[in-house]
């Protein structure tokens, strides 16, 4: 069977999960929808995971996905990369504190995040709507990006750990990066005071949910 979802034809489900029990609860939930639940039992390895990739493909995945060796990459990275490929996904995590582990420049392809180890079948499909609205560029308002300045407020020595304040989401509140989630040309120019511009999501609830994209030099 397949089911539309604006537009969009889905048929198979590919359930990204280093814990087989968890890609079997998973797998209840699409079978509800009447589609098609593929366990991908792994290893998965993210140079030619998106080769294998269908145009009618839909993603459920998790957050932590190294352990056992069962993927050379996190969840956050995967479906990163499937949103460029156009493939809806949905990030599924029963972790309190998995939003704030998601990378920030891999936030900004992350529209949909259930925080459920064994999320009902509606909601898959919400999340799943969710993230191709946003392909094509139609947003909810916490998630619309826009251009906005970002001040570099402290340099953490010795970690990799940035904190920057947006002031069109708050003028004082410091929000951490990870150097990693910046662009590799902007990397040696952060110290304090410096001041760039990238496209973020000021409306987002709380900082934890903000992305930071498109990084201009000011």
């Amino acid at each position: 069977m397949t089911m539309q979802v604006e537009g969009r034809t889905i048929e198979r489900v590919l359930i990204v999960d280093d814990d087989p029990r968890a890609r079997t609860a998973y797998g209840y939930s699409v079978e509800d929808l009447g589609l098609e639940a593929l366990s991908v039992e792994g290893p998965v390895e993210s140079d030619n995971f998106f080769e294998e990739l269908r145009p009618t493909d839909a993603l459920v995945c998790d957050y932590h996905l190294r352990a056992r060796n069962y993927s050379t990459c996190e969840g956050d990275e995967l479906l990163n990369g499937c949103f460029k490929e156009a493939i809806p996904g949905v990030l599924c995590s029963a972790l309190a504190d998995v939003f704030g582990k998601i990378r920030r420049d891999y936030l900004r392809c992350i529209p949909a995040r259930l925080a459920s180890d064994r999320p009902d079948a509606d909601a898959l499909v919400e999340a799943w709507r969710t993230c191709i609205l946003e392909m094509r560029g139609e947003f909810e308002p916490k998630r619309r990006p826009w251009r906005a300045l970002v001040r570099v407020a402290d340099v953490e020595p010795g970690t990799r750990n940035i904190y920057v304040v947006v002031p069109a989401f708050h003028p004082r509140q410091k929000i951490p990066l990870d150097r990693d989630s910046v662009p590799d040309w902007l990397q040696p120019l952060v110290s304090p005071g410096r001041r760039f511009h990238a496209q973020v999501n000021i409306g987002a609830d709380c900082h934890e949910e903000m992305f930071f994209d498109s990084w201009e030099d000011s």
